[in-house]
Formats: C-alpha cells, sequence, structure tokens
C-alpha cells in the first residue's frame, strides 16, 4: 500500500497497553475501541500513557510493574467528599488535577471518537481512517466460505467500514437492504455484494462533520485489490468521485452509481465522476449504470461490458491507457463535447454500443497523436458530430453508421478507414480537412443535406463507395491528388 492508503485495521498496539488498565481508567479503552484510531494518533496519547502508567515494564505475572491508579474518596471532606486519583503508596494528588486528569480521560473518548480523521461510521480516502467497530455478533474464524452480513438489526456489523477492517482475502461482505453511508477504502481481495434488488441497497456519502466545510468525497476506493463490487446503488456527492480505482484488477457488477447534481456543474476543480480508474488499473465493469463521467487514465486498461451511461460519458485518456466498451447504451449525456472522448495517446474498441447525443455533443472524439479508435457494429445518432477524428489521430468504422447529427464524420489532420458504414440524413454527410487521408470501401454517403464537404489537400478515394445523386453525383473523386 501507498503512504496515503490508510491502516484498515484497530491498532493492536494501543488495545495491548490498555488491557492492563482496571475501572475506571477502562473507559479509555471503551473509546477506543469506539474510536479511528491510527499510527497519526499515538503521539496524542503520549501523556495519557505517562498518567496512566502504560510505560512501566510488564512482570512475570502479565500485569505492569507500576503503581494502580484508582477513584477512592477523600477521607474528610469539608465539601462532602470530592472523588480524587491517588497511586498506591503514594500521597494523594490534588483534587485539582484529579479533575483535571477525569477530564484528560473523557476529553481523550471525545477526541479519539470524533477526530479530525475520524468519519465514525465509515473509513475515509483522504485521512485514511477507518472505525474500529466491533461485531455485533461473532464471526466465523476465517475461511473460504466466510459470509460477513452488514445490517444495524441482525449483522455482524452496521457499516461496511467496519466489515471491511474485519475481513479477510476471500471472504463475501452482504450488504442487507438499507442506506449505509460510507467513505471506505478497500485493499483486500473481498466481494461486497448487495442482498436483494440493487435498488433495495443504497450507499451515500458520509456525511460531514458539523461546520467542516465542502471537500471532496468518495465512497469507495479500491486500492490495488481484486475486489468486487456488485448490486449496489452509490448515490455519489456532486463534489468528488463516486468510486475510484487504484490498480489492481477489481469486478464491478451490476451497479447504479449517481453522483448527485448536474454535469454542467462540474469542472477540473470540482469533478462530478462515477468512476476514475487509473494507476493501472484493470478492472472488468459489468452491466453499469452511470450518470456522470467515468474515466480511465494512467496506464490502466479496462473493460465495459453491457449496462448504460445515462446522461454519463466515458474518458479515455494518456499513453498506455485502453479500453474495450461492448454492448454499452450511451443516451444523452450531459458531458461537455462527447459521449466518448479518446486522447493523449490513449486507444478504445467500441462495439455494439448505440450512441444517442445531445445536439452540443459528438458521439465520439478521437484526438492527439498516438490515439486511435475502432468502432464497429455501433449507431451514433445525432450530436453535432457522430464520429470526429483529428490531430494525428487513427479511426476505423466498421459496419457502424451515423444519422441525425450536424456533421456524420468529421476529419481534421487525421486518418480513417471507412468499411461497409452508412452515413445517412445528416445535415453534412463526410467533412474532410487539413492533411487527412481516408481510406473507405462500400460505405454508403445519402441523404445528407450536402454528402461531401471535402478540402482542399485532402486525399479521399471513393471508388467501391455510394455516394447518392442528391446534389452530389455519384463518382469517385479524389480532390488534390
Amino acid at each position: 500500500m501507498s503512504a496515503r492508503d490508510p491502516d484498515l485495521r484497530i491498532d493492536a498496539w494501543l488495545r495491548n497497553e490498555l488491557d492492563a488498565v482496571p475501572e475506571p481508567t477502562r473507559a479509555v479503552q471503551r473509546a477506543v475501541d469506539a474510536a479511528a484510531v491510527t499510527l497519526q494518533h499515538r503521539s496524542r496519547l503520549a501523556r495519557l500513557r505517562q498518567l496512566l502508567g502504560l510505560d512501566h515494564p510488564i512482570t512475570e505475572h502479565g500485569r505492569r510493574d507500576r503503581p494502580e491508579v484508582v477513584l477512592t474518596p477523600r477521607a474528610s471532606s469539608d465539601d462532602g467528599g470530592v472523588t480524587v486519583l491517588r497511586r498506591e503508596g503514594s500521597m494523594l494528588l490534588p483534587a485539582a488535577f484529579a479533575i483535571m486528569l477525569v477530564a484528560v480521560v473523557a476529553g481523550a473518548a471525545a477526541w479519539l471518537t470524533l477526530g479530525p480523521a475520524g468519519d465514525l461510521l465509515g473509513g475515509s480516502a483522504t485521512e485514511g481512517t477507518v472505525a474500529p467497530e466491533q461485531p455485533l455478533r461473532p464471526l466465523e474464524p476465517p475461511g473460504p466460505d466466510r459470509v460477513i452480513v452488514v445490517d444495524p438489526m441482525d449483522g455482524h456489523f452496521s457499516t461496511i467500514a467496519g466489515a471491511v477492517a474485519a475481513a479477510e482475502p476471500g471472504d463475501r461482505i452482504e450488504l442487507r437492504p438499507g442506506t449505509y453511508p460510507a467513505d471506505v477504502v478497500v485493499d483486500k481481495d473481498v466481494t461486497i455484494v448487495g442482498v436483494g434488488a440493487r435498488d433495495t441497497v443504497v450507499v451515500v456519502p458520509q456525511p460531514l462533520p458539523a461546520g467542516e466545510p465542502e471537500r471532496l468525497r468518495t465512497l469507495f476506493t479500491l486500492v490495488d485489490s481484486d475486489a468486487t463490487l456488485q448490486g449496489i446503488t452509490v448515490r455519489g456527492s456532486d463534489y468528488g468521485t463516486a468510486i475510484r480505482i487504484h490498480g489492481g484488477s477489481p469486478t464491478l457488477a451490476d451497479l447504479y452509481v449517481d453522483p448527485d447534481g448536474e454535469m454542467r456543474t462540474s469542472g477540473p476543480n470540482r469533478p462530478r465522476e462515477a468512476l476514475e480508474i487509473t494507476d493501472g488499473a484493470s478492472p472488468i465493469i459489468r452491466d453499469l449504470v452511470a450518470t456522470s463521467l467515468s474515466s480511465v487514465l494512467g496506464g490502466s486498461s479496462a473493460t465495459f461490458d453491457g449496462g448504460r451511461m445515462q446522461s454519463g460519458c466515458l474518458l479515455i485518456e494518456d499513453e498506455g491507457t485502453s479500453a474495450v466498451v461492448r454492448g454499452v447504451t450511451f443516451a444523452a449525456s450531459e458531458c461537455p463535447g462527447f459521449s466518448i472522448s479518446v486522447s493523449k495517446g490513449a486507444r478504445v474498441l467500441v462495439e455494439a454500443s448505440p450512441i444517442d447525443s445531445l445536439v452540443q455533443n459528438a458521439g465520439i472524439r478521437v484526438a492527439n497523436e498516438g490515439s486511435s479508435a475502432e468502432v464497429s457494429g455501433t449507431s451514433i445518432t445525432g450530436g453535432s458530430e457522430g464520429l470526429f477524428v483529428g490531430d494525428g489521430a487513427e479511426a476505423t468504422f466498421i459496419r457502424s453508421n451515423v444519422t441525425s447529427a450536424g456533421t456524420g464524420i468529421r476529419v481534421n489532420d487525421a486518418t480513417l478507414d471507412l468499411q461497409h458504414g452508412a452515413i445517412i440524413g445528416n445535415d453534412v454527410g463526410l467533412s474532410v480537412a487539413g492533411d487527412s487521408y481516408l481510406a473507405t470501401n462500400e460505405t454508403d454517403v445519402c441523404q445528407n443535406g450536402q454528402n461531401l464537404d471535402l478540402a482542399d489537400g485532402a486525399r479521399v478515394p471513393l471508388e467501391l463507395n455510394r455516394i447518392c445523386q442528391d446534389g452530389t453525383a455519384e463518382l469517385a473523386v479524389e480532390p488534390g491528388g
């Protein structure tokens, strides 16, 4: 794990230290059990350890060789007997100091439970903590078929974070119907699955503490794991990413991911994302329904199989990054400019994935030297452009069609191979400009307001294609050739 990853286990060191503490200082241990304890808290407890005598050595009887700390009433008192602390064999401590120490104990409980790292009900991807929740009922011993149930009424844990912290690789975590606040990091090969209909198991953002300003929030962060998320509705924040995948080969199946708000309010400094896939991750994503941006970055290779991008879109960027999009429906993307964008040297294979674009967006945009797209068996409807290929990129368009767009296919300083396609019913059918090259075969360009818009210098061999005689002759032309 990297330095930013959370410690998902309760701090065993601290618990062992506090096991020897007698009542009433046992309250401190209960505070620790209820708190999110990580390495960053140890320095805060140094003074408390000193006061409780926790630094004394262990005796042969397993007890600490230190005076016991107890609470006892004063033998005589003018104020009715104020309770003070004393150590066995030592002088009485002043009452003011006793009150101070009791305040330290009480404050430690609140401090550890509600400290700046702590969202009590879940872990924090930004602060790196998780609540050390104790099981509500005993867990089975670790084994290949162990199931951990999350249910506030009748489960092993009431929170997802508690279950993940206790889980071992291979465990199955079942979420009973309900709504669960979460901000949890998963760095184990576990399965987290909703029990019942997907819309009955809902994960929502962890509430912010009173007075804390809005910040970027994530519900699930999967780090270098082959974990599985399945059968869950994830309602993300309007500021952040609902699910982050950093490395590993996880599986996401049958998820509905719906960040709050609208894409037009999103921007580089205030992202609104369904998924972020980066750091060389290679997830398999099946039957996803997403209403926002999903991005594949940083040399990752994601596979999207089935599902629907409803108002959502897919961004694929960076050299070495690739995606396979198979059987995914794209409808009315609210992302600025595209339903699928491929740039900065990335690659995409789009198969049998119908795209219905809003008027201001392109269906598929491929740009920058080294970027490429292969589109097959796909219908693109509407949008400013059905397919745009530019800035040195390459694309292949096979057994696919574009209809009802401003421009069916636009190529600018790029290369396109058109095979067995149809460009029909657009304002402009095929537009080619700049230093572009097209290879075409058995493609119909018909019933467009203007079938061809070819700039000087464009090399467009149109033999073996059908260019309808509705203002443009059915001819093989090659301007600039």
